[in-house]
């Protein structure tokens, strides 16, 4: 059972997010592309809100940000984060790469 806390962040994350996506539609396609890869981990932080488990303290403190989304987006984009091997690993396998082998997982 989700706690109210928990239920007013995700509330809050949805709202966040629906209002990044109306910024976005109001710029000309090229820039709208430019944030793909924002929109793409945005989006998935709002539908791994729910699944994850989060504690009411945890959630009062995201709560009290302004636009929490963002600055969980923001701290995950200024991590390094290198997927080249992960994407080499992909590339061997499609190309019929040993089937026996399977391919790393990303974290």
């Amino acid at each position: 059972m989700e706690s109210e806390t928990k239920k007013k962040l995700i509330e809050k994350i949805h709202k966040e997010q629906d209002s990044f996506v109306e910024y976005l539609i109001t710029l000309p396609p090229r820039e709208i592309l430019e944030h793909s890869y924002e929109y793409w981990v945005r989006q998935s932080i709002v539908e791994r809100i729910d699944a994850i488990g989060i504690d009411d303290i945890t959630c009062e403190m995201l709560l009290n940000e302004e636009k929490p989304l963002e600055k969980i987006y923001s701290i995950y984009a200024s991590v390094e984060n290198d997927d080249s091997e992960f994407i080499h690993d992909m590339m061997v396998y499609a190309a019929g790469g040993d089937p026996d082998e399977e391919p790393a997982k990303l974290n």
